[in-house]
């Protein structure tokens, strides 16, 4: 009887504490990320394009879309602009690639684009969690991996990594540790 009275004192004291631990952060992190949009996502213009010669990479990027049937990218020919001749295309979203759209018919100088998922991000683990109780704060370090890659990926410019290594700041409110607010 003694013993499970000494453990019921023990597990209540640990989990009263109000020192934050990695799994703590952890908890608190995740129900931050229900709340947000954790994703990232690229524009693909719609409609009449050119290409110019700095576009030709983001064209057979385009290309490799349509075959494999989520985009239809049709020529409309060389348009000469005051740049020279450069390829003409219609570009347009297939049925397959509806479960991709985030946003469509978005404006940006007179053309028309589609605002398309790339991927999410969701929490791999917390790796380290360092208090600093005269500012009640803390800086936790959260290692964030790709989840839902999208075949529309290819269309990056830059490169996001697979493990994307954060740190956040955490608040202490009465006696409980914050993150966003809830």
């Amino acid at each position: 009887m003694k013993k499970l009275l000494i453990l019921f004192v023990v597990v209540t004291f640990v989990s009263c504490s109000d020192n934050l631990s990695n799994s703590k952060a952890e908890k608190i992190l995740k129900k931050c990320f229900e709340k947000e949009q954790n994703y990232v996502s690229v524009k693909v213009f719609t409609g009449d394009v050119i290409f110019y010669k700095e576009d030709m990479e983001q064209l057979s990027k385009y290309k490799k879309l349509a075959d494999d049937g989520y985009l239809i990218v049709d020529s409309i020919g060389i348009k000469k602009t005051i740049f020279g001749k450069h390829p003409h295309y219609n570009i347009q979203f297939t049925s397959k690639s509806k479960d991709f759209i985030l946003e469509q018919n978005l404006k940006h100088l007179n053309l028309t684009y589609t605002k398309v998922l790339l991927f999410d991000y969701e929490i791999d683990e917390v790796t380290d969690v360092h208090e600093n109780p005269s500012t009640n704060t803390a800086v936790v370090n959260v290692n964030l991996k790709q989840v839902n890659i999208t075949p529309f990926k290819i269309l990056m410019n830059d490169k996001h990594p697979e493990i994307k290594v954060l740190k956040l700041t955490f608040r202490k409110t009465n006696n409980r540790w914050k993150y966003c607010d809830d």
